[in-house]
Order: structure tokens, then C-alpha cells, then sequence
């Protein structure tokens, strides 16, 4: 009886994980998402996908990810790092870099792909 408890129960957990990745429940990964009501809007020529973040390369200040080829691509407007008029350093690195170093993002100053002066009003 104990077995097919735990059984039953690995099974519940494996299920639940699986539906909360399919609903878009991925904590921890970037959004690619072209967000209708964006910060600001990005065109991407290159075949890289980059992540975008605020001024500094550290977690808090990750914006969104910028697929390959993007035109008019919407960066997500989150409020804590756009909560007023001001420019800023738009600082793009890719995504290969993104996941070499997510644990440690500082490793990447001075390696950004690229960095853009860019305007939030």
C-alpha cells in the first residue's frame, strides 16, 4: 500500500510540474513575450537572442528577452524599474551568455553584447 502511495504521489507532482510549464508558469526563465504595453519597443537584426536589462547587469534589473530577427519587439513594463521619466543604459547580452552566467551576471561587465542609451517617458 505504501508503495503505490508513493507512487501516486511522484506521479501527482510530475503531472502538476509539467501543467504549471504549459500555463507559463516558469519562474526563473526570461520572457520572450512581445508585450502589447511595452517599456519600450526594440528592433533585433541579429540572429542572437538577447536579454535586455536597466543600467546594471543584476537580476532585479532584468527587463525581457528580444527574440532573433525582431521588429518592434515590446521589452515588459514592469513598474518597479519604470516607475518614471528618464533615460538609461539599455544593456544587451545574449542568451547563451544569459545562461553561462545567470548565477553570476557580474562576470559579464564589460562583455555586453551591446549597450544603448534609451529614453522611458
Amino acid at each position: 500500500m505504501k508503495k503505490i502511495i508513493i507512487i501516486i504521489a511522484v506521479f501527482v507532482l510530475v503531472f502538476t510540474g509539467c501543467q504549471n510549464e504549459e500555463n507559463g508558469d516558469k519562474s526563473g526563465k526570461v520572457s520572450f513575450e512581445n508585450y502589447s504595453s511595452p517599456s519600450i519597443r526594440v528592433k533585433n537584426d541579429t540572429g542572437e537572442r538577447l536579454i535586455a536589462f536597466k543600467d546594471t547587469l543584476t537580476p532585479s534589473a532584468l527587463i525581457s528577452g528580444i527574440p532573433a530577427y525582431a521588429s518592434a519587439h515590446g521589452l515588459k513594463n514592469d513598474p518597479v524599474l519604470f516607475n518614471n521619466t528618464s533615460t538609461f543604459v539599455l544593456i544587451l547580452i545574449t542568451e547563451e551568455q544569459y545562461k553561462k552566467n545567470e548565477n553570476n551576471l557580474s562576470a559579464l561587465n564589460n562583455y555586453e553584447f551591446a549597450r544603448l542609451y534609451a529614453f522611458y517617458s
